[in-house]
């Protein structure tokens, strides 16, 4: 996980699924870089999942990232 700006986070997931997998990043919070969001639509296997960045606790405050931190991310099917 970053910190962009003082009042955003990013995640970047890999997603699989047996032998196929995709890589995403979300934003939580202010960010418009490259259209940024807290969500996305991933296909793998033929089955479509909307992935969701819910909360990253604790929420950043720095550049400096927090070893304890942790993302809450919400999958399903759609």
């Amino acid at each position: 996980m970053s910190c962009l700006t003082a009042s955003s986070a990013t995640v970047k997931l890999l997603l699989s699924k047996t032998i196929d997998s995709s890589t995403v990043r979300l934003t939580l919070g202010f960010y418009d870089k490259n259209n940024s969001q807290d969500s996305t639509k991933v296909t793998l296997r033929s089955q479509a999942y909307k992935v969701v960045l819910k909360d990253v606790t604790p929420y950043p405050t720095s550049f400096m990232p927090d070893p304890t931190q942790k993302a809450v991310i919400e999958i399903a099917r759609l």
